[in-house]
């Protein structure tokens, strides 16, 4: 449909327990991020961008 933009972006879709990073000399580790799905919906009141502006 002329106007609408869609985007999905996902991470992680098997929710999957890992290990991200560690630190040389720490008993530190962090732990990935679990699933992350985004989306957007965007609408564009001038679709055509090959479409002259009226100008007076």
């Amino acid at each position: 449909m002329r106007g609408w933009k869609m985007q999905v972006s996902a991470t992680n879709l098997a929710d999957r327990f890992y290990v991200q990073s560690c630190l040389i000399g720490l008993p530190h580790c962090a732990m990935g991020t679990g699933r992350t799905v985004l989306g957007t919906l965007k609408y564009s009141w001038n679709a055509d961008p090959r479409q002259a502006l009226i100008t007076k």
